[in-house]
């Protein structure tokens, strides 16, 4: 197929220079530096070199190195375009507006005014010209025809390639070294950036000391490490590497640098067949090797500046990018702006992520009218997601401000009310703060204040509810109580008084000991002032029948009355007791049982009444004397894991110093600042000079919503060894053993058969004859 002419392929010819100009270009033309240029081409041939087109140096792409299978791309083949360019005629036909806006091609006749019009320039205008071409054109330029290649290698424009190099954008480059010529050097730091040996793209790095850039195959396979020098080049002189240089970044390496040395290993060839060029000539090949140890020193002594060169062009590189994508983008958000469209929607959907955004060119009518459906349908779809995601975020804020407003409430009450107070989580569904949280428009600080004015009577109408809730679950339905549950401050003229009397009678009936409910699957018992703790839960509670009755029986034992005791007094009086139904299972025999604290007494009977067989159905307790609580207690303390004073779960009742505070975004639970029993204590001592500070009064123990306090282990009874004979058992059946009617007092003592007829006779009891309600040991 004949091949096509300028003038054929509607192309602008490319410029023809006087022959009288070309033969004073030829003289000058630079036979070795200059001509370094053809190196950088992938072909060998000085004709493909002479020929090279545009492609062979195009700037980098966004391909690899490598295809898939590890090798450079082929160029494809023309294909033929006549189907192409009918089927375009047609198209073109149907659409005259299309055609009409794309811009035509200059005449044939303006082409040769063009060319004769550049042929005949003079050649110090064609210089001032190039002069002003940055370093990438003016390498293309140089490769677009012979007549250009002779003159711009010519040292006469040497002058033009230094100019060139102002024209670059960023840093200005630094000159060149003495090995390598102004279009070697502008081909080495512009060039484009490809492999020097395979022609792979995306090669970035240059290597000053070896003068090129190399990809990571090319290195791996031509680096010659110098620790491996002869196993790597057999036959080559080691001295070799003198007269070379080499680098410190290997192929293995990753572009780190390192203390290595490594060569090229073709310079390591040609060197050593110019070494043996001179054979029997030891004075030149002396003054060769002179020479070439200076040029080698001197390469060397440049490297680190060209590479800190580098580095600073790259990262201006990089901030000029920056700098134009950011008026780029600036520009678009203006456009959208000025479409209408606000700036929360345009920052909510980041448009930089669109594709076409992010670009660092400046943005064209052409290119907007592309991209603007795709903005305005990106932001048509953020713009109802942002305005929920505001919505959530504006709810969370208001919150935040209730639950801190909510929390100051909490310092300010008598620390006794926290047992009743409604939790934190609970503080945006106050009806004060509801409606300012649900509010559609900006709350102001004075709808603040006024909700905070409202607060202590909506958590008083709270804490009323959940109290008549539960009085409605007591047998009969318990005692209405229409008393206000106001939060009593610390600050308020009664305080003393409420933390006197222990809160009584503040939540009705539900302070009463025998207020027994249960919850969760075990059904532990929750007991008395608890029951309003236990309302935090958001659980449901049910009353214990049994607990209550167990309850009952335990105000008995103890000589109190169930119709007034409260939880406090019990937790106060701390008495321990013994199990009846345990001990008639036992055959009366107390040994060897345990001894329970009046609240494991209703958890033990609880417990027991789940099995029909136990014989707990009717609970009934025998209450401890003073002298047995006594030895009981001592025996407690030595069990291990007790619970003492290193149980962080008191505060003070007098001040709020053990309270909790609120962490935006963040709900800590109540007992994060509760302190030690002994901490606590020093606290009265040194803020409130209470020297003999009182539980339940001074300061309290808080327990977890819903959960008994740490309770001591029961401990076994063991009668004391000097109401035994000598080698007698713990047993009543000892006939050594006197006993006293405890209903008639101390007084006439009796064997155990004496003591029991004695109580039959004379007081006449219901049931059986039971030790220690009826009798007891004599001590």
């Amino acid at each position: 197929m004949p091949s096509v002419m300028g003038r054929q392929s509607g192309e602008i010819p490319l410029p023809r220079l006087p022959k009288a100009q070309l033969e004073a270009v030829e003289d000058d033309i630079m036979d070795g530096d200059l001509t370094e240029l053809e190196h950088t081409s992938s072909s060998s041939s000085e004709s493909e070199s002479e020929c090279e087109s545009e492609d062979d140096f195009a700037e980098e792409s966004d391909g690899s190195e490598f295809d898939g299978d590890g090798k450079r791309p082929t160029k494809r083949r023309k294909t033929n375009t006549s189907k192409a360019s009918k089927s375009s005629k047609k198209s073109n036909a149907a659409a005259p507006s299309k055609l009409e806006s794309k811009p035509k091609r200059p005449s044939r006749k303006v082409q040769g005014q063009r060319q004769n019009m550049l042929a005949g320039m003079p050649l110090d205008v064609l210089f001032e010209m190039f002069t002003y071409l940055p370093p990438v054109d003016l390498l293309s330029l140089a490769r677009t025809s012979k007549d250009l290649r002779k003159l711009l290698m010519s040292r006469k424009s040497a002058s033009v390639w230094k100019a060139s190099r102002g024209q670059a954008p960023g840093l200005l480059a630094p000159e060149p070294p003495e090995d390598l010529s102004e279009p070697a050097w502008v081909d080495l730091i512009y060039g484009s950036a490809v492999c020097s040996v395979c022609g792979a793209k995306n090669i970035h790095r240059v290597d000053f000391a070896l003068r090129r850039r190399m990809c990571t195959r090319c290195m791996k396979s031509n680096l010659v490490f110098a620790v491996q020098f002869k196993a790597k080049c057999p036959g080559v002189n080691p001295s070799v590497m003198d007269l070379l240089p080499f680098t410190h970044t290997g192929g293995w390496a990753h572009g780190h640098s390192s203390n290595s040395k490594f060569y090229w290993r073709p310079d390591v060839i040609a060197m050593h067949e110019k070494l043996a060029e001179f054979k029997g000539d030891a004075k030149a090949l002396k003054a060769f090797r002179k020479e070439r140890v200076a040029t080698v020193g001197a390469i060397l002594e440049d490297v680190a500046d060209f590479e800190t060169w580098a580095h600073e062009a790259a990262n201006a590189r990089s901030r000029d990018q920056q700098s134009r994508k950011e008026r780029r983008l600036a520009d678009i958000v203006s456009r959208l702006s000025a479409a209408g469209y606000e700036k929360a929607d345009i920052d909510y959907v980041n448009i930089p992520l669109i594709p076409g955004v992010d670009g660092d060119k400046d943005l064209t009518e052409q290119a907007w009218k592309k991209l603007k459906p795709k903005l305005e349908t990106v932001l048509v779809a953020g713009r109802p997601v942002r305005l929920a995601k505001e919505r959530r975020n504006t709810i969370r804020e208001r919150t935040d401000v209730a639950s801190i407003r909510y929390t100051n409430l909490w310092r300010t009450c008598l620390p006794a009310m926290w047992f009743y107070l409604p939790p934190l989580s609970w503080a945006p569904k106050l009806p004060c703060f509801k409606d300012l949280i649900d509010r559609e428009d900006d709350v102001a600080a004075d709808a603040w204040a006024d909700a905070v004015e409202q607060m202590p009577m909506d958590v008083a109408e709270w804490m009323e509810g959940k109290r008549n809730e539960h009085l409605a679950m007591l047998p009969g339905g318990g005692t209405t109580n229409s008393a206000s549950m106001e939060p009593i401050l610390l600050s308020s003229p009664t305080v003393t008084v409420k933390r006197q009397d222990r809160m009584r009678g503040y939540a009705g009936q539900l302070e009463l000991a025998t207020s027994v409910f249960s919850e969760g699957v075990d059904q532990k018992p929750v007991i008395g002032r608890d029951t309003c703790h236990a309302w935090k839960m958001g659980r449901p509670l049910s009353f214990s029948v049994t607990g209550a009755a167990s309850a009952a029986a335990v105000i008995g034992a103890l000589r109190l009355n169930p119709i007034t005791t409260i939880d406090t007094q019990l937790d106060a009086l701390d008495g321990r007791l013994i199990c009846m139904n345990c001990s008639r299972n036992n055959q009366n025999n107390i040994d060897s049982l345990f001894v329970f604290s009046w609240r494991l007494c209703i958890e033990h009977d609880m417990h027991m009444a789940k099995s029909v067989e136990s014989g707990h159905q009717q609970p009934r307790w025998h209450a401890l004397q003073y002298e047995d609580i006594k030895r009981v207690k001592m025996r407690e303390s030595n069990i291990l894991n007790a619970p003492c004073s290193n149980d962080t779960g008191y505060l003070c009742n007098h001040c709020p110093a053990h309270a909790f505070e609120y962490r935006t975004n963040y709900i800590p639970p109540v007992y994060s600042h509760l302190q030690t029993k002994e901490t606590v204590l020093q606290h009265l001592l040194s803020h409130h000079q209470i020297t003999a500070p009182i539980e339940e009064v001074d300061f309290l123990y808080l327990t977890r919503a819903g959960m008994m306090r740490p309770l001591v282990k029961p401990v076994v009874y063991r009668e004391p060894l000097q109401s035994r004979a000598p080698g007698a058992q713990a047993s009543t059946s000892a006939s050594s053993e006197q006993f006293l009617c405890i209903h008639c007092g101390p007084g006439r003592k009796f064997k155990i058969e004496g003591v029991k007829a004695h109580i039959k006779a004379k007081h006449k009891p219901v049931g059986d004859i039971l030790l220690y309600v009826d009798y007891k040991h004599c001590n």
